[in-house]
């Protein structure tokens, strides 16, 4: 297992979890900023030097609550780097052995969410995308699977703050939840 994140501290220790519960030389750590194409070609670089192939990429980046822009980059610019790498490396038409791509979106990304528009956004072009390269013509040239995961709410510390901020509007969070 290869974690890669912009966070270095919390993925080195995530990944000396990893490795104490299933021993040294199963889990690397690789800093990467999935809105940097040089970025995530370092990490499937490092992915390959340590385990010799790469079968899976979990698209799994992504922000809510930050500035509109900033979502845009990481949410769609960064799950496209991913796909766009994976095809690089894993493609069969050059050399890899496939595999699968799974892209993380949300419940959001097949519904309307007025709450917050621009991250819904990115997560219906999350599913589009996904939906796209995983059609038959690209599955036949690259034997790369792709798939969205669109989770509803998850307890995270990204969900706690979209939490608090929605409790402060009542009307708004009793129509969600």
């Amino acid at each position: 297992v290869c974690v890669a994140d912009i966070q270095e501290e919390k993925g080195k220790r995530f990944v000396e979890d990893l490795q104490k519960r299933y021993g040294s030389g199963h889990a690397i750590f690789s800093t990467c900023d999935v809105t940097k194409e040089t970025d995530f070609r370092n990490t499937f670089d490092e992915t390959l030097k340590a385990f010799l192939k790469i079968d899976l990429l979990v698209n799994n980046a992504g922000v809510s609550f930050c500035e509109a822009k900033r979502i845009l980059q990481v949410n769609t610019l960064g799950t496209l780097n991913g796909c766009q790498t994976a095809i690089d490396y894993m493609s069969k038409s050059s050399g890899g052995n496939g595999g699968i791509v799974i892209n993380i979106a949300s419940i959001v990304g097949l519904m309307p969410c007025p709450e917050a528009p621009v991250y819904a956004a990115t997560k219906h072009f999350i599913v589009g995308l996904t939906r796209s390269y995983g059609a038959s013509v690209h599955y036949s040239e690259h034997g790369i699977t792709f798939s969205a995961l669109c989770p509803s709410i998850i307890e995270t510390e990204m969900a706690a703050r979209a939490k608090e901020l929605l409790q402060k509007r009542p009307k708004r969070w009793s129509a969600i939840m």
